[in-house]
């Protein structure tokens, strides 16, 4: 019956396409880097910030220590919709304030994006979090 039943289901998928991150610290500025590892180039639809929200959380969650760009001010018009080609890398960054001490960290960012095979937009836009591996912060 499984055979009968898979044979039967449209043969259609939606197609898919993956982010990669990765967190530079620099002082306090926290550099959430992602890259658009295919196979499909997207649309990164315009949000506020630019060109996608990125924050970090001090592990384990929860506590009070996160942070996020997404309080940022932008410009007020929108904009139309960016192509994001694979193997491309789009930063954003945000101040990191922790107190004093050695902290376990995980960046994250959450990019507005629409797959765009061979250019042309498909489907919605869909809302995608992307996380880095944790890192250490030591703060003296």
């Amino acid at each position: 019956m499984l055979g009968l039943l898979t044979a039967c289901a449209p043969a259609t998928t939606t197609p898919k396409s993956s982010l990669a991150a990765q967190a530079t610290l620099q002082g306090s500025q926290l550099t959430v880097t992602v890259v658009n590892t295919g196979p499909y180039d997207l649309l990164l639809e315009d949000g506020c910030p630019r060109p996608f929200t990125a924050g970090f959380n001090v592990l384990p969650v929860p506590n009070d220590l996160s942070a996020s760009n997404a309080d940022q001010p932008c410009v007020a018009s929108i904009l139309p919709p960016r192509l994001w080609r694979v193997g491309e890398r789009l930063s954003a960054s945000l101040t990191v304030a922790l107190p004093v001490g050695t902290r376990t960290v995980q960046a994250w960012a959450r990019p507005r994006v629409r797959l765009a095979p061979g250019g042309q937009p498909q489907g919605d836009v869909k809302v995608l979090d992307v996380v880095t591996p944790t890192f250490t912060i030591t703060v003296r």
